[in-house]
């Protein structure tokens, strides 16, 4: 007899590991779908370039290589997931390694949720712990940066993991003696140690990991009395390991790299989407207590009444068709009991919950002009005018950007009302919409309005951080003003940087043997069309801008073009045939379309000649204007009448423009 019960005990044994190992794979493969989909979807789909590139973000954190910025930085509570969140954001700027370093903290949060909740009892870990990843989702959908808060909950969920790991394991000890760790005294040295390391590295989120372990030892261990302990020591070193050594203010020492944080509250920017981060960081520790608390007495009634109930005391008629309807239920259980079909129904609830969040938070309308304003802060003219194209917008920030583009791109003078169009977008000063997307201030350096561009950058740098493309811009404006100190500066601080060091570096190399860089054709361009006069603070009406830029130096290009674009968009069409005569100063082969267009309706209407300024008129604008003016007529002139069937022949033309006061594109 006991020579049969090792054969069963085997056959029990083997059983067991199979159904592990049939587990361990199908969990393998759940998790190779979810996060496969969810780094191809952040690379492909939601771009976290973007992020990085527009710096629309105020807490974008500034990274520089050496000791000095870490010593620096791990000086106060949450240091170190501030450097290590610092190096990883900057990783954004590659789409594909952004999605790796966000995927990999997803699959990190998600690991440590499941293995929190299998510790502490909690039944149905295997699903649950999908929530932090589909939370982490959330936040980049709609394109918010909450990169250290969440990092901050990693780190601080991953030490709870660790101290459950320690405080688990079982051992030989000394003289071959059994181990455990189920001692007090070694779990309360085990959570100090961890504290201190946790405070350091998490400041405030560190709470998570202390909220976690006293969960941990009250409700899965029901050791309530060293809870108790822990909730002391955790209060104990966020006041003298915060206040006392690191010498921060009370309110950093408990909430720092928290959502509550006063960093956060009160920005805008920074509260978007902040409901996901107050989420991930109390679902661990809610669900746990949900379970416990609530849901588990709740159970053991349910199934005590399950219980008590006596099969035999019911009555006998009907015995028949009960049995049938028993064997159809039995077999109905063993369907659903089927590891295969529990599998696939768990993995498609979270699929279908992670689609619901992105279908629910996906914003397109938001995506293209940030796609957009990425595109114009790394010069990609095309690449703007097509995603302007194909997602018109009102939105003047995107259309300064697309009339930059068409500048760039040799087309202002021909299709400025293919896009949606508005005075107030042309120039953009700082006095009119400050800080926002603020390489819109590129356009000044283009132009030469050097002054005002180092203002605004400067003003961007102290809100946005020392982000090296913000960096790079002041030390080409500095150029251009012959400031070579200040430039060196700004070298010298892009050469630490992860993805601005080549460019610095050479800037410096060079510097020696020409030290205005003097042999770079970019800085000449921008010294011939700086503004070489000074003038009042209240310098920022846009025609004076541009003219007093013609006075300096006439063959400013763009000068011109934005001067007689102004006059186009505000119809002061007197003006524009003033300034005709500068034609002369460039070598256009042939007149732009919409000067064509404006020259018909200014002759037209004035009977004038033409001014052509040696240039000859193309006959079909003649018969375009001659069109438009015979639909117009057939109207019997009124302008909403004949909106129409305007906007839909003429709506990118001058002569559409003069009679509306704007571009239908967008509308």
């Amino acid at each position: 007899m006991i020579h049969m019960v090792e054969p069963v005990n085997r056959i029990a044994m083997d059983r067991n590991q199979a159904k592990l190992v049939g587990r361990t794979w199908r969990c393998c493969v759940m998790d190779g779908l979810f996060f496969g989909a969810l780094f191809v979807y952040l690379w492909l789909a939601v771009d976290v370039r973007l992020i990085y590139a527009v710096a629309t973000i105020t807490n974008f954190p500034v990274f520089y290589k050496g000791w000095t910025f870490f010593l620096q930085t791990v000086a106060h509570p949450g240091g170190l997931v501030d450097y290590g969140s610092a190096f990883f954001s900057h990783l954004f700027s590659l789409a594909w390694a952004g999605a790796a370093v966000v995927t990999l903290q997803a699959w990190g949060l998600c690991a440590g949720t499941g293995y929190v909740l299998s510790s502490t009892r909690t039944p149905g870990a295997r699903w649950l712990r999908f929530v932090p990843p589909t939370l982490v989702l959330a936040t980049y959908v709609p394109y918010t940066y909450h990169f250290p808060a969440t990092t901050a909950v990693l780190v601080s969920l991953l030490l709870s993991c660790l101290y459950i790991w320690m405080v688990s394991i079982v051992g030989a000890g000394p003289q071959g003696r059994p181990w455990r760790t189920r001692n007090a005294s070694f779990r309360l040295a085990v959570f100090s140690g961890l504290s201190i390391l946790a405070y350091a590295a998490c400041g405030g989120a560190f709470w998570l990991f202390a909220a976690v372990c006293v969960l941990y030892e009250s409700l899965a261990e029901r050791r309530w009395y060293l809870a108790g302990a822990f909730a002391l020591v955790a209060a104990g070193v966020s006041y003298v390991e915060g206040m006392l050594l690191f010498r921060v203010s009370a309110l950093d020492a408990y909430t720092y790299l928290l959502p509550v944080s006063w960093e956060i509250k009160g920005w805008p920017t920074r509260q978007r989407m902040i409901a996901a981060v107050y989420a991930l960081l109390l679902f661990v520790p809610v669900t746990i207590i949900l379970w416990h608390l609530l849901l588990m007495p709740l159970y053991k009634v349910a199934l005590l009444r399950s219980r008590s109930h006596d099969p035999s005391a019911t009555p006998t008629k009907g015995r028949k068709g009960r049995g049938r309807r028993k064997r159809r239920l039995a077999a109905v259980g063993r369907l659903a009991a089927a590891p295969w079909l529990r599998y696939t129904a768990g993995a498609l609830a979270v699929m279908a919950t992670a689609g619901v969040c992105v279908f629910a938070l996906r914003d397109d309308d938001r995506k293209a002009w940030l796609r957009v304003h990425y595109y114009a802060c790394h010069e990609m003219w095309p690449e703007v005018l097509e995603t302007a194209r194909r997602h018109p917008t009102t939105h003047l920030p995107t259309a300064h950007a697309v009339d930059r583009a068409l500048y760039h791109t040799g087309r202002l003078g021909d299709d400025l009302f293919t896009y949606y169009q508005h005075p107030d977008a042309l120039l953009i000063t700082g006095q009119d919409h400050f800080l926002p997307y603020w390489h819109k201030f590129d356009v000044l350096t283009d132009l030469g309005l050097m002054n005002l561009a180092d203002r605004n950058l400067t003003e961007c740098l102290e809100t946005f951080g020392e982000h090296p493309l913000i960096l790079k811009r002041l030390a080409l404006v500095n150029l251009a003003k012959a400031r070579v100190g200040a430039a060196r500066i700004c070298f010298g601080a892009l050469a630490k940087t992860l993805f601005g060091a080549d460019w610095a570096r050479d800037g410096i190399a060079r510097l020696p043997s020409d030290p205005g860089l003097t042999g770079d054709a970019r800085v000449r361009h921008l010294r011939s069309v700086r503004l070489g006069r000074d003038y009042t603070a209240g310098f920022f009406s846009r025609e004076k801008m541009l003219k007093a830029l013609l006075e300096s130096n006439r063959h400013n290009r763009m000068a011109f073009e934005y001067l007689m674009s102004w006059y186009l968009l505000t119809r002061q069409l007197e003006k524009f045939i003033e300034n005709v005569e500068r034609l002369k100063d460039f070598d256009y082969k042939e007149l732009p379309r919409l000067y064509q267009e404006a020259m018909l309706v200014y002759a037209y209407g004035t009977k004038q000649p033409l001014p052509l300024a040696g240039h000859s008129l193309d006959p079909e604008n003649r018969r375009r204007i001659e069109d438009f003016s015979r639909i117009f007529n057939r109207y019997g002139r009124d302008k909403r009448a004949a909106f129409g069937e305007l906007a839909g022949r003429y709506g990118d033309s001058y002569f559409f423009y003069h009679i509306y006061g704007f571009s239908p594109v967008g509308i």
